[in-house]
């Protein structure tokens, strides 16, 4: 694992990030802080905000509330590694200089590493521990070895990012602990995806893609969400690269898919609780998804291709609408093909409002085989006895 750790850090320190010199003329010491006017955004909501777009050409596949304020939590620690990088690149920093655990850094939030007072690492360590672990100690101490003070280092990443084109985005700590001041936007935070994936080149078939995906219920329901927007990312570009100019992208990517019904939390704990999920390129298990072209032709794929062979059912979400649930069904349906091939999908409405996704006419050995293949990949999943 440490060679591996090792062998990452190698190649991301290779990044030709080389503009840390103009922040040095631009943040004169003892002024940074005078520099940023607070910027006037309203307050965080907790709504969910998404964004897909082509990493080449910068192309908006989807978005949803894109540039809605929201708080952007632990993806801060994305541009404190950005401006280390550059400073590494500058020459400014080794990799084997020290880092130091300030008392102030050491009296941070989890998630930390915990090194006391007085305590160092060095800068390739801390790099690979704020990327991996996230830790709020390090990041802290990062920016206090990077510009003498934290406050100064988040004038530093706030310049940045309006350099970037993140016009609506205000850093005040170097990573990412609640702060009602400190404010992004899913738009601007793929911006500075964007700017870092230019040298970790990471590709499917020549393409990239950067997704961004912000509120929603939990973790789990961010990570299933962040898979299903670079599916059907993938599959828009597919179609297009086959002549289909035709279908609208937004009627693939429907509005918030996926996940149960859950109102999405406004607490802001360390940054892996705080409802924000980020992705550079595609995951190394994606695969391209079936994905209907309408909503209409959503529905046709509930209905059975072959007749139900037995009383049992699974179901694979409940939503707040008919549409999104018939969604859920396509995506599943297309994922898990084998499983659910001979059941019926269907949207069966619930109290509240609700609309369960069940695929029926099951047989019970099917049922639990199919959810036992679909909640090994995070995705919701119950089995259904016969009423």
């Amino acid at each position: 694992m440490f060679a591996k750790l090792r062998a990452a850090r190698t190649i991301l320190a290779t990044i030709g990030l080389v503009l840390s010199c103009v922040l040095a003329a631009l943040v004169p010491a003892g002024s940074a802080s005078a520099q940023i006017p607070y910027l006037q955004l309203n307050a965080a909501e907790p709504k969910y905000a998404a964004i897909v777009i082509d990493a080449n050409s910068g192309e908006v596949l989807y978005d949803k509330r894109a540039d809605s304020p929201r708080y952007p939590a632990s993806i801060t620690k994305v541009m404190t590694v950005y401006l280390a990088f550059e400073a590494l690149s500058e020459g400014r920093m080794k990799p084997t200089d020290r880092v130091v655990i300030s008392p102030r850094a050491a009296a941070q939030a989890p998630t930390k590493l915990g090194l006391p007072p007085g305590d160092s690492l060095s800068v390739d360590e801390a790099i690979r521990i704020l990327t991996v672990r996230s830790a709020n100690d390090v990041a802290v101490a990062m920016a206090e070895k990077l510009a003498g003070s934290e406050a100064r280092f988040a004038a530093l990443m706030t310049l940045r990012g309006q350099e970037l084109g993140m016009r609506n985005t205000r850093f005040v700590n170097a990573s990412g602990l609640p702060d009602s001041r400190q404010i992004s936007t899913a738009r601007d935070l793929a911006i500075l995806s964007r700017a870092t994936m230019r040298d970790f080149p990471a590709v499917r078939d020549g393409r990239r893609l950067i997704a961004v995906v912000l509120g929603g219920s939990s973790t789990a329901w961010r990570d299933n969400n962040m898979e299903d927007l670079l599916l059907t990312g993938f599959d828009v570009l597919k179609r297009r690269a086959h002549g289909d100019r035709t279908t609208i992208a937004a009627n693939l990517f429907e509005s918030e898919p996926g996940g149960p019904i859950m109102r999405p939390s406004t607490e802001q704990g360390d940054g892996e609780q705080s409802g924000l999920k980020i992705v550079l390129t595609d995951s190394p298990r994606a695969q391209p998804v079936k994905v209907s072209p309408t909503l209409k032709a959503a529905k046709a794929a509930t209905k059975p291709a072959k007749k139900p062979k037995g009383e049992w059912a699974v179901q694979v979400g409940a939503f707040k609408s008919k549409g999104l649930a018939s969604k859920q069904l396509t995506l599943v349906r297309g994922r898990f093909a084998k499983f659910v091939a001979d059941a019926e999908g269907a949207v069966e409405g619930a109290a509240g409002g609700a609309f369960r996704a069940q695929f029926q006419g099951l047989t019970a050995e099917a049922a639990r085989s199919t959810c036992a293949a679909i909640t090994a990949k995070r995705q919701p999943c119950m089995v259904l006895s016969p009423r």
